[in-house]
């Protein structure tokens, strides 16, 4: 009953390299009777044209071949046993070092006890590289969850967050600046008579004015700064640490540099403008809610003014209907 638990649960294929013909013979002795398949060569070079014609589970190497060191075969990608003459700490350290399964020592085992020995190794490498593809894939899992949680938060065309990477965005830096007492600007934009653009030269012409628009965006943020395309030509920037004059000078910046230059759309220069809202995290509005607002009605106000401006507006006031 013991030798029978002990003996290995799956058939292998196994290469013997060794020099010696009595131990080769020996060596192919005690893995048959533990229920491995095997092939045998003397040299480095058969096991070498071996290992390039056939497929095989392990390799039992010794570590002095008539043409070669047997950690030469430690570049297969096979387990690989090196086989010793005698106890060395120094070989077997080195082996060790160099990648090698185990090493075992000639005369330490019976027939038997040998067999089982290698038999049992080989099931714990193969359950070691069943646990490493297991956490390759997990891994892997992981990242492709991560590419695809990216990809939901992202805006396709401009490559800047969407509304829901916004709105994320908001809750975090709006629960920060409250937690450390810190300021926190929010500006929201919208490009001025966009459908016109749409209308006359077509929607293709519309985005590029809209990443054109979002690389102003990003030259003019710092770091920790958050921008975000937040609806079609709506745009929403986050400004931590930065007082209402800042926002005001952030909002500026990109209005002016937005509106300054020609965009290339095809073979017409387009010049477009741009108006901002800028709103302060403050006790009067401390929720995101109440931001988001006040952001909205300085941008109405903006727009109201007479557009291609940045406006902020401290407290509820009636907006005009139909102000686009």
């Amino acid at each position: 009953m013991r030798e029978a638990l002990e003996e290995p649960r799956f058939a292998r294929r196994a290469l013997i390299v060794e020099g010696d013909e009595a131990w080769r013979s020996t060596l192919c002795e005690s893995l048959r009777r533990s229920g491995f398949t095997i092939a045998a060569v003397g040299s480095e070079a058969e096991a070498a044209a071996a290992l390039g014609s056939s497929s095989f589970d392990l390799v039992l190497a010794d570590e002095r071949l008539p043409d070669g060191d047997g950690l030469d075969l430690l570049r297969a990608e096979v387990p690989v046993i090196v086989l010793l003459a005698r106890p060395d700490e120094e070989a077997t350290r080195e082996a060790l070092r160099a990648g090698a399964l185990d090493v075992v020592v000639k005369g330490e085992n019976d027939a038997l006890g040998l067999g089982i020995r290698i038999g049992h190794l080989l099931e714990k490498e193969s359950e070691r590289r069943s646990l490493s593809r297991l956490r390759f894939q997990v891994e892997e899992l992981v990242r492709r969850n991560q590419s695809l949680l990216q990809i939901s938060v992202t805006d396709a065309l401009t490559g800047v967050l969407n509304r829901r990477g916004f709105d994320e965005a908001l809750a975090r830096e709006v629960d920060r600046s409250r937690r450390y007492r810190g300021e926190l600007a929010l500006v929201s934009f919208d490009l001025d008579r966009f459908k016109l653009v749409n209308d006359e030269h077509g929607h293709a012409a519309g985005d590029v004015v809209l990443r054109a628009f979002t690389e102003v965006l990003l030259t003019e943020r710092r770091g920790c700064d958050v921008v975000a395309r937040t609806g079609g030509e709506e745009f929403a920037a986050l400004l931590p640490s930065t007082s209402l004059s800042g926002a005001l000078r952030f909002g500026e910046r990109v209005r002016s540099g937005f509106g300054s230059r020609p965009i290339r759309a095809g073979e017409v220069d387009l010049f477009c403008t741009v108006s901002g809202g800028v709103a302060l995290l403050s006790e009067a509005a401390s929720r995101r809610r109440r931001l988001t607002e006040l952001a909205d009605e300085s941008l109405y106000w903006a727009k109201r003014e007479g557009r291609n401006r940045v406006s902020c507006v401290l407290d509820r006031q009636s907006l005009p209907e139909g102000v686009s």
